[in-house]
């Protein structure tokens, strides 16, 4: 059954949505979305075009960047975020289990001092286990207490459909792999079942694990064509070229594309037919996103075909079809403490403003990543940043804090903001 969960802390009111917009009942209310994929935010050509902006908004949405990180320590990002009250993270999946779901929820926690309390959502298909991904999305609140802070877990309310959805999944061995004639190339054995099947669908997506075998494949089948039927979709093309596939695919000016993952998260490109997996997918979670491209809608059957390319795949295609009917992913888990997060964080933190030590350790810990954070790892990382290996000549270890040691404060240092 695949479900798109959601995790809620419940003592907020709802969004509403209404054609394609987030919207509230207050005008001053402001939604913010965080996505995981990687795009260059829209630049605007004067300082008046950018405060208007920042005067009207009621809706943001961004694709996370480190860098993004110094939205809530410049002042015009503090100002445009200081009325947030919604932050929703879709495919919340895709970073919990890396450092940048680290770098982007310490990032969602610096918000609750600047606007307090807010609404947080976190979108995915493939969650597990549910529990440790909402303790961290929701984080902690913090009794803000020098001596003895008290950390409460946020209350979390997770939502899940309870609709069966069904997959339809065929295991396909080619007959180079069957025979083991190393003869024959089991790319050619390809090209005519590919184009058979595209032909019998309106739209196909046909996934491949490598940039290169996508290239290899769109040139196979559109050989001996008289037009393209399947176009290359991978994150080395252009912007503006993936978007023209997408639009075209989606128009129905186009029956195929033959894409890496960058076509396995939530892009819009409208109804599939049939999805083609050519090798297994490096997870069972990415399998599983995959094969939901087709049927992507309510009461409908995801169809897809595994496609094996040597012995030992066929056995982890059979593996893998029966987890992902089963829906048995594999469990993410976050990155405990990651130590040059934490020297980006409080890098960024102290762009912002002077702090106590024992304050910005408090504060730090609220963060779910951070909440087993110790005094000694914190105390080397500040003693790094402020220039304990300064004398080693190595650039990436230049003072980037001074560390007051009488008043026990840290202050960031001229230019250190643009080295993150």
């Amino acid at each position: 059954m695949q479900q798109r969960r959601s995790v809620v802390p419940e003592t907020f009111p709802s969004v509403k949505h209404v054609k394609g917009k987030w919207l509230n009942n207050r005008a001053e209310n402001s939604h913010i979305i965080v996505r995981e994929r990687e795009r260059k935010m829209k630049r605007f050509k004067s300082t008046s075009q950018a405060q208007t902006f920042l005067d009207r908004f009621e809706f943001i949405r961004t694709y996370f960047k480190p860098k993004q990180h110094l939205m809530v320590s410049s002042n015009g990002g503090r100002s445009m975020l200081g009325r947030i009250r919604t932050v929703i993270l879709d495919e919340i999946h895709a970073v919990v289990g890396n450092k940048r779901g680290s770098l982007l929820i310490s990032a969602v926690d610096r918000l609750v001092p600047l606007c307090g309390e807010f609404q947080r959502i976190a979108l995915s298909a493939t969650v597990k286990p549910e529990g440790v991904v909402a303790g961290f999305v929701g984080g902690f609140t913090i009794d803000r207490d020098e001596a003895d802070p008290r950390y409460t877990p946020r209350e979390v309310k997770r939502c899940g459909s309870s609709r069966q959805h069904q997959d339809l999944i065929h295991v396909r061995i080619p007959d180079a792999v069957m025979t083991r004639d190393s003869a024959r190339s089991v790319w050619d054995d390809l090209a005519d079942p590919f184009r058979q099947t595209i032909q019998n669908n309106r739209s196909t997506i046909i996934f491949t694990n490598s940039r290169r075998l996508c290239e290899k494949l769109a040139f196979l089948i559109n050989a001996d064509q008289p037009d393209p039927i399947a176009y290359a979709h991978h994150g080395s093309l252009s912007k503006e070229l993936r978007l023209e596939v997408e639009q075209r695919l989606k128009k129905g000016d186009l029956k195929a594309i033959v894409a890496t993952a960058s076509l396995e998260l939530g892009i819009d490109i409208g109804s599939l037919d049939h999805v083609i997996l050519v090798q297994s997918p490096p997870s069972l979670s990415s399998a599983v996103q995959r094969i939901g491209r087709s049927g992507h809608g309510v009461g409908e059957v995801s169809r897809a075909t595994l496609v094996p390319t040597h012995a030992t795949d066929s056995l982890t295609a059979a593996v893998l079809a029966e987890a992902v009917m089963a829906r048995d992913i594999e469990p993410v888990r976050p990155i405990e403490c990651p130590l040059d997060v934490l020297a980006q964080v409080v890098v960024s933190m102290t762009g912002e403003q002077s702090w106590n030590v024992n304050l910005l350790f408090n504060e730090l810990r609220a963060s779910y990543p951070f909440r087993g954070l110790r005094c000694q790892a914190f105390d080397l990382v500040v003693d790094m940043l402020a220039g304990r290996y300064a004398a080693t000549r190595i650039p990436a270890l230049r003072p980037k804090i001074a560390f007051d040691r009488l008043d026990n404060t840290v202050t960031i240092r001229k230019g250190a903001l643009l080295t993150l």
